[in-house]
């Protein structure tokens, strides 16, 4: 798959994010379409003010992966991960400071 093939992936995901009205104060952080080992993986990173919640992950990636069955804008096999930036995000703030 060429890198701009990818790309244009990406740039459908965040056409659909854009639309998702159901989670108005979850911030997209970063959107990858990568392949990692012998498979590809749609990561989304998911941030809102306090804190993402497993259940936000969960609802967000529920509700994410119904639209993208809909709009059906990947062709290959991948799997779909949405996730918080994780506890380095405090520690790499604390460093900018």
């Amino acid at each position: 798959m060429s890198k701009e093939h990818r790309k244009n992936i990406v740039r459908e995901v965040h056409r659909i994010l854009e639309s998702m009205e159901p989670f108005p104060e979850i911030r997209v952080q970063r959107v990858e379409y990568r392949r990692e080992y012998s498979r590809w993986i749609l990561r989304i990173i998911i941030d809102k003010e306090g804190g993402v919640t497993l259940s936000d992950c969960e609802k967000f990636s529920r509700h994410f992966s119904d639209r993208l069955d809909e709009e059906d804008i990947i062709e290959e096999k991948y799997y779909l991960e949405v996730a918080s930036p994780g506890v380095k995000k405090g520690s790499e703030k604390k460093e900018a400071s």
